[in-house]
């Protein structure tokens, strides 16, 4: 197929002098996937980022290459998740950080949440260090509505790079996010959020003072759970949908408060049917020489026999778990 670049795996993009040009059209606009051949020889750098690239007849790489030209369409992103508790956060990750060597996104921060925050925080970062992205800060947030501190195995199984707590960003959760509003607003930049968690931090931010004034640079909420159109048209939560009833009284407040009144930006819910219409492939990974990559094929069964065991408990069980 030829050369590839190490870093966004696009044909494309050769390594020339050590580094992606990004032989494309947003070159001229100073864009780069941030791939050096520094890495080349280390195992990341044949690793799968990107499973769908124009090499394999894809078309919406291309889509998202041609959008990330027109200035109007980049933006900051902050996702919050929680990550190991399954695989889809993650993938999440990795896919931020693809968007990113496109252009589309500029700065990225994370904070993770539910449980053993730190934990997961540090498995964030070790993932972003993984796939050569150690710049993206992450912090520890809130404990997601309570559940405890217990993981299961296969949840930091399989993985030999997570970060020391030390590389955690010390502001913690909170304070991260409002620092990366203070930052966008001042340089101009857009920032949307990504919620694939419980929404509890999301609804401590809202109700911090300075999030009325913060916001003014935020076009787009997004939230992995589920709701149906209530009355007026406005959007009622689903409460028995994943991320929304693990603290369901700061989903609720959430809702609301997006509602409430007239805001500038986007409100978008990704509910569960999402994922049986755009699926990836159950052996997309298999053969990948990428730590991250092989981390998710070999956690993907015990994650999966762990869900059937739970669908399996009686109902006074799995009551009493929630």
């Amino acid at each position: 197929m030829g050369a590839a670049c190490g870093g966004c795996f696009s044909s494309r993009h050769f390594d020339r002098g050590g580094s992606c040009l990004v032989q494309n059209e947003t070159s001229s606009q100073g864009l780069s996937c941030g791939y050096t051949s520094s890495t080349k020889s280390d195992v990341k750098a044949t690793g799968t980022l990107m499973v769908a690239a124009e090499d394999f007849g894809s078309k919406w790489l291309q889509r998202l290459r041609r959008l990330a030209e027109q200035p109007e369409n980049r933006t900051d992103m902050i996702m919050i998740g929680d990550f190991g508790t399954d695989l889809d956060d993650e993938k999440a990750l990795c896919i931020a950080v693809a968007l990113q060597r496109i252009g589309l996104i500029r700065k990225l921060a994370v904070v993770a949440n539910t449980g053993n925050s730190v934990l997961r925080a540090r498995l964030a970062k070790g993932t972003l260090k993984a796939i050569d992205a150690p710049e993206s800060p992450v912090a520890a947030g809130s404990h997601g509505g309570g559940i405890g501190l217990q993981t299961n195995d296969y949840e930091f199984g399989f993985c030999d790079y997570l970060a020391d707590e030390a590389d955690l960003d010390a502001r913690g959760g909170h304070e991260l996010i409002f620092a990366t509003l203070k930052e966008a607003n001042e340089e101009e930049r857009k920032v949307s959020f990504v919620l694939n968690s419980a929404l509890t931090d999301m609804a401590a931010v809202m109700d911090d003072r300075r999030w009325q004034k913060d916001s003014r640079c935020v076009v787009s909420i997004t939230v992995m759970g589920g709701a149906t159109l209530g009355y007026g048209g406005k959007l009622k939560l689903d409460p028995a949908a994943s991320n929304l009833y693990f603290d369901l009284n700061a989903s609720k407040k959430v809702f609301a408060k997006v509602q409430a009144g007239p805001r500038d930006y986007a409100f978008f819910i990704v509910s569960r049917h999402a994922a049986a219409a755009c699926q990836l492939a159950r052996n997309a990974l298999d053969g990948s020489l990428h730590p991250v990559a092989q981390r998710m094929v070999k956690a993907a069964k015990p994650a999966l026999q762990a869900c059937w065991k739970r669908v399996h408990k009686p109902a006074h069980e799995r009551n009493a778990a929630q």
